[in-house]
């Protein structure tokens, strides 16, 4: 009888399993180091067939190999290089998963799909071309790809684009994924409509995203385990959203939405059993901007005017976004005793203008800083803040002197500049 299988004869493919013509590669030893190159003839390779060859450093494949296979290359933990053929049309589910040192990867100009997790955990791959032919771009490809900072895309791609190495649909109304790596703040571009599934997915540095009136939708899992994602800001009306788009642990997390836009309750994400809560306020780049919102207090509307007679200034009702038109009663004690006062406010408001401050009196003539020593040397008052997760509306402030048996009366006031 004929063998259906043949181990390749000389010393360079040596062990590899091959089907008897060497067209297929069935299976290469984990144990084998350094590089390898597929002999000509091959025009397939197994799935999962390289898995777990932590040895191997560098691939070339040859021409007429038309796709790499579901887990091909899985957990190939040194895997440095691999050079693709023009042939290859479509890379399999989790086919270079967990290649943490895989840097050089090119894909060639005629690969058309890139299946689900196919790239997720390559932790040193940095940047990333995507070529004119691609067409599909599955779930996860570049989850937990950490120093990912960008990604490319050919500008003969009928079907993708790149603004600013962010990847996008070619006419740059949906947002398909986010590099991991990029820190701070990031502004949706306006006309952008949709942000895609897991489109900023682990990204732990991000710190907040500004959403224009553009965007209507967010879909599943946009922005999970966005560890440290604390603040989203909408200009617009509230997105379509779906299950799970914001994180797995919203908690600190804070939805700004603009005052008059339509769709919003105290709510924001439908996460888990607990959603993002949301907060109304007037985007402004100065106090000037934001007093305009407010056309019918005329003559008082300076910083520290009060034309509600409410006991607050415009510049803190700005602080704490209340309406400087309507008497707000902003401020409620919630216990005193002897060794502290505790009272909330509402929760200050992220206007990068102002600069909010506690100082504290035991006469109402000289004011301290938190922490600091009275004139005389005899008091000293810790003042604490405090804003609970999923209540975000209100701050509580807690004033505890250094020796309560010497404090008669205790005073706390709060301030507010602008920073010009």
């Amino acid at each position: 009888s004929t063998p259906l299988y043949s181990s390749a004869a000389s010393d360079v493919y040596k062990r590899q399993l091959f089907n008897k013509d060497l067209s297929v590669l069935i299976a290469f030893p984990s144990g084998k180091e350094g590089h390898y190159t597929t002999p000509n003839g091959t025009i397939k390779i197994a799935a999962n067939s390289f898995s777990s060859s932590i040895s191997l450093t560098s691939v070339s494949l040859n021409h007429g190999i038309s796709r790499i296979e579901p887990g091909t290359f899985a957990y190939c933990t040194n895997l440095e290089t691999i050079v693709i053929p023009e042939s290859v049309t479509s890379i399999g589910y989790r086919a270079f998963e967990n290649c943490p040192n895989l840097s050089n990867l090119i894909l060639p100009k005629n690969l058309t799909s890139i299946e689900n997790d196919a790239l997720n955990y390559c932790d040193n791959l940095t940047s990333i071309t995507l070529p004119q032919g691609l067409t599909h771009i599955g779930d996860r490809v570049f989850d937990f790809c950490n120093q990912l900072e960008n990604i490319y895309v050919s500008q003969n791609n009928s079907i993708f684009s790149s603004l600013d190495g962010v990847l996008f649909n070619k006419q740059a109304t949906k947002l398909v994924y986010y590099p991991a790596i990029r820190e701070g703040p990031y502004t949706i571009p306006e006309g952008v409509s949709s942000i895609g599934r897991g489109a900023f997915s682990e990204c732990n540095e991000l710190t907040e995203v500004h959403f224009g009136t553009s965007v209507t939708s967010i879909e599943e899992w946009a922005f999970i385990s966005c560890i440290n994602l604390k603040k989203l800001y909408f200009y617009g009306n509230k997105p379509k959203t779906s299950y799970g788009e914001i994180s797995d642990d919203p908690q600190g997390a804070i939805a700004y939405y603009k005052l008059g836009t339509t769709g919003w309750d105290s709510n924001f994400s439908s996460s888990y059993i607990v959603g993002i809560p949301t907060i109304g306020w007037h985007p402004a780049n100065n106090y000037n901007s934001w007093i305009a919102n407010y056309p019918a207090i005329d003559t008082q509307s300076g910083f520290n005017d009060d034309p509600d007679d409410d006991g607050l200034s415009n510049g803190l009702e700005n602080l704490w976004g209340t309406d400087p038109t309507s008497p707000s009663l902003s401020l409620k004690v919630l216990e005193t005793n002897e060794n502290s006062i505790s009272f909330t406010h509402p929760s200050m408001l992220p206007y990068a203008y102002l600069e909010a401050s506690y100082e504290w009196s035991t006469d109402l003539r000289e004011y301290y800083t938190q922490g600091a020593q009275s004139n005389d040397g005899s008091q000293s008052i810790k003042l604490t803040t405090e804003t609970l997760p999923y209540t975000v509306e209100t701050t509580t402030v807690t004033a505890t002197p250094n020796d309560p048996t010497n404090t008669d009366n205790l005073f706390v006031r709060i301030g507010v500049k602008q920073i010009l």
